[in-house]
């Protein structure tokens, strides 16, 4: 369980990360 969440929670972080680089590299 607790290995499950924290899966999920890297694949968001690894989603945040890319828009947000892709938001920087667009300015």
């Amino acid at each position: 369980m607790l290995l499950d969440a924290t899966d999920v929670w890297s694949t968001r972080l690894e989603q945040s990360m890319e828009s947000l680089f892709g938001e920087m590299a667009r300015r």
